[in-house]
């Protein structure tokens, strides 16, 4: 198994390296809209050898600036919709809702609950096998870079669907 920190990549301090794999596999299609940039920041700060608690807390502050009411790093779907200044804003959110909502659906069927808090999504790329923890440390798979369709139950309708994301990264 190849990882980030035993590849040849070159990272510059400071950047946001992501795995190939994540967009040719099509994992970014069936995977809460967070996961990337934590899959970005895990691969960042393997880099620089963070332990796990370290690279959680840190994630922790890294992302704040992207979890707005708009779009939640996390959706809690049982939590009252918020209201919003302009119809643009609400549209918005609507979209991330609906697309949040198909995911976690997914996740239910394939007996995996979608997570609230960022160490439950770095538990759930654990168990996707997109992170693995090796001495107390997070590092990211390069390959064999896991199938989506192998973790995840997914239906007829959605199988196409990632075939044709496959197909459009030259991946088959």
């Amino acid at each position: 198994m190849t990882l980030f920190t035993t590849s040849t990549a070159d990272v510059d301090e400071g950047t946001f390296p992501s795995p190939n794999g994540f967009y040719n596999k099509g994992w970014g299609r069936y995977v809460p809209i967070a996961f990337p940039l934590l899959v970005s920041f895990i691969s960042m700060y393997s880099v620089q050898k963070k332990s796990r608690e370290e690279m959680t807390q840190l994630i922790k502050l890294d992302v704040l600036t992207f979890n707005t009411k708009r779009n939640p790093l996390f959706f809690d779907f049982d939590a009252k919709r918020p209201t919003f200044k302009t119809g643009n804003e609400r549209e918005e959110w609507l979209e991330n809702f609906k697309r949040e909502l198909r995911i976690k659906e997914i996740f239910e069927r394939s007996g995996f609950k979608y997570p609230r808090t960022i160490e439950e999504g770095i538990d759930l790329l654990i168990a996707f096998g997109i992170v693995v923890e090796v001495g107390g440390r997070l590092d990211v798979v390069i390959d064999p870079f896991p199938d989506p369709s192998d973790v995840l139950q997914l239906d007829r309708d959605e199988l196409r669907v990632l075939e044709r994301v496959r197909i459009g990264w030259g991946e088959r």
